[in-house]
């Protein structure tokens, strides 16, 4: 019946001197016999000349290069969809972001995400818009900041900070005004 061995890798530290290995140093690995198994040692080409190899000879040896593991790839960081930032906005209840989260919704609107279904007026002149998630039906309920022509740079840059994405010069989005309430 075969054998299977579970032999660690190389070590990062001499195992005399217990010293750190420098990137493209010379080594040596060796394996020892120690039942039930094999053992691995990793040692400087120093200790490796001062070893007494009568006491315990290795059951194999080779010269090695110590090389440092590359660095782990940065985290890729997701990017926060409109969707997303959309939602959260809603569910922490920023009611200083309601520019913010309507220029979300006309966005999610024009990728047909979301369908505007009814516009109520309150008796404060406030505009509500009903959105609809065409996928899972939810309802959105947003309030319409009647946003003026002047105010659109400064949100949609504060959009695309959120997104963290660079607002482009040709990425302007006409937003009902004041008057025009059903362009979209």
């Amino acid at each position: 019946m075969p054998q299977e061995w579970s032999i660690q890798s190389r070590g990062n530290t001499c195992q005399s001197c217990q010293r750190g290995f420098h990137d493209q140093e010379e080594c040596v690995s060796a394996l020892f016999d120690d039942p039930p198994g094999f053992t691995r040692a990793d040692f400087c080409q120093t200790c490796w000349e001062k070893r007494d190899t009568a006491n315990t000879p290795p059951f194999s040896y080779w010269k090695t290069t110590f090389r440092l593991p590359p660095e782990a790839p940065p985290e890729p960081l997701q990017k926060e969809t409109a969707e997303s930032l959309l939602r959260r906005l809603i569910e922490e209840d920023h009611k200083n972001q309601t520019p913010v989260v309507y220029i979300l919704t006309i966005m999610l609107e024009r990728k047909k995400i979301l369908t505007e279904k009814d516009v109520t007026v309150d008796q404060e002149d406030t505009v509500r818009r009903m959105y609809e998630h065409r996928k899972t039906g939810e309802i959105f309920v947003i309030t319409d900041p009647r946003l003026q022509v002047e105010d659109l740079e400064d949100v949609q840059r504060q959009v695309a900070e959120m997104l963290g994405a660079q607002p482009s010069p040709s990425a302007n989005t006409t937003v009902p005004t004041n008057g025009d309430e059903n362009a979209a």
